[in-house]
């Protein structure tokens, strides 16, 4: 019977520490999805960045596989710390929000060494 209370015990405490890492991991799941996932990029512009590099890089590389592979590499940085939240809001009500193209661009020569 001794023998089974420090069992008890030490499941109870695994049980408390298991209950804390799950609170801790969806409060930071959510953050995440708050932050970074719902940041209001839409299809088009991401597009039209993209584009806009891709024509530079293949000026300079002539080598569209190339390019695409240095675009999948660093698109999705160069866009998201570009974008700037005019005006506060979420959801619906997002706020005004500015794309940053010379940022973009600015970011991506510099992670691809593209120097057109």
């Amino acid at each position: 019977m001794s023998s089974e209370a420090p069992q008890n015990h030490r499941n109870s405490n695994l049980y408390v520490l298991l209950l804390i890492a799950i609170t801790i991991g969806g409060t930071g799941f959510w953050f995440f999805l708050n932050r970074w996932a719902a940041e209001p990029v839409g299809p088009t512009i991401a597009k039209e960045f993209a584009e806009d590099f891709e024509k530079e890089c293949f000026l300079e590389l002539q080598e569209e596989r190339e390019c695409r592979k240095l675009i999948g590499l660093n698109h999705s940085e160069c866009l998201f710390a570009n974008v700037e939240r005019v005006t506060p809001g979420s959801g619906d009500q997002g706020g005004d929000i500015k794309h940053d193209r010379e940022g973009y661009m600015t970011c991506m020569r510099e992670k691809t060494g593209v120097r057109h």
